[in-house]
């Protein structure tokens, strides 16, 4: 069994004293805090606390997203709207995060090495722990313990400051308003958004999700609710490639969840014969490729740093449903919007390996900037 560390009573009281002083603490939960025993515990705190909770990337389902204090994910590049509202709490408390660059959004949330507002840095691992920030109150122990100490205190020690329910509220008003569906059109094909949605309608809360590195994983996370009986799986380095061999691995080890991949045309094109695992396994994966035929994310770095200079991006691409059809799946090709709802749906009732390939919009390149969008916004960078 692993070794589980607790706080001191000086920790317990430190923290204790610093969210009652608090009218807009922020709590960020880390990979190191996970399963639904530790979730339970963690909604009991942020109840009784009126705490808004919000995850570190990739990690999406450490909370319930539809719960009340649900205040969204701090992964690479947080809508304006949320992060701009996030930057005024005046505290931040991190359980089990070893925090980040893309959780941090480039070193300016908390701010490093000094953050612009009182930092408690609870971490299992000592030598983590003012590594790259400098914490007000550094805790090394598992997080559970932690909340348990506080939540068996806490209606002596940590009365609710007057204003917080707003500021939570009002951080996972934000946080609901930008998942709110909105159905885009685009002439160069399906707006990748639409098939995340559909899929969001046979999605259930114990489900896989995996995603490959790349531009069309932001559907998933705006569109898509996480939960703590359920798992997503990204590479928090951002590397091409995972996102097959995550959902069969997953599959492997629990072929009776959903289990939900998608990819992008390039880490298909990287690692998709991994399919042949799954169906050499019986793995009853359901593989979406967006195929917009670029290397998006890469292209979008060019567009805002060099517009008009995009170069090597391009992909030519095979028949990806021919190429499941090949492995032994079935495979579906999505190539408009009356397409999506009826193929989503046989893909998701198929009680074997799926493949669906989506004929997908590069104009429409992530869930909150289209090329044209890029584009204005390298204009004005330049101008200023």
């Amino acid at each position: 069994p692993m070794p589980r560390s607790a706080p001191t009573k000086a920790d317990v009281e430190k923290v204790a004293e610093m969210l009652a002083a608090a009218e807009k603490p922020l709590v960020i939960v880390g990979g190191t805090y996970r399963g639904d025993p530790l979730a339970e515990k963690l909604v009991a705190f942020a109840e009784a606390l009126e705490l808004p909770i919000t995850t570190v990337n990739r990690r999406p389902h450490l909370y319930p997203n539809d719960h009340k204090n649900y205040a969204g994910c701090l992964g690479i590049r947080v809508p304006a709207p949320l992060i701009g509202a996030m930057r005024e709490a005046d505290l931040i408390l991190t359980l089990g995060a070893r925090m980040t660059d893309s959780m941090s959004q480039g070193y300016t949330f908390p701010r490093a090495p000094i953050p612009d507002q009182p930092l408690i840095h609870v971490y299992p691992d000592p030598e983590e722990i003012g590594r790259v920030w400098h914490p007000t109150a550094a805790v090394a122990c598992e997080p559970l313990e932690l909340v348990e100490a506080l939540l068996e205190r806490r209606d002596l020690a940590m009365p609710k400051k007057a204003g917080r329910g707003d500021w939570t509220s009002r951080l996972v008003s934000i946080e609901r308003g930008l998942k709110e569906y909105e159905h885009r059109s685009s002439n160069d094909g399906v707006v990748f958004g639409a098939v995340v949605h559909e899929i969001g309608k046979h999605l259930k809360r114990n489900a896989v999700v995996t995603t490959d590195a790349g531009n069309f994983g932001t559907w998933a996370h705006r569109y898509l609710g996480f939960f703590p009986e359920g798992e997503f799986i990204g590479a928090l380095s951002g590397a091409m490639g995972g996102g097959v061999p995550f959902v069969v691995a997953a599959g492997m080890r629990d072929p009776n969840r959903q289990l939900i991949g998608f990819v992008g045309d390039g880490g298909f094109l990287m690692t998709g014969n991994e399919l042949a695992t799954a169906l050499q396994y019986g793995v009853p994966v359901k593989i979406f490729v967006s195929n917009n035929g670029s290397y998006g994310t890469i292209r979008m770095h060019q567009e805002l740093r060099f517009p008009g200079r995009e170069t090597s991006t391009a992909l030519r691409n095979p028949n990806f449903a021919k190429m499941g059809e090949a492995f032994g799946a079935l495979g579906l090709r999505i190539e408009n919007d009356a397409d999506v709802a009826p193929m989503v749906k046989q893909a998701m009732e198929h009680d074997g390996p799926v493949l669906v390939e989506v004929m997908t919009s590069l104009a429409y390149m992530t869930a909150w900037k289209t090329l044209d969008d890029l584009a204005n916004d390298a204009a004005a960078r330049k101008a200023k």
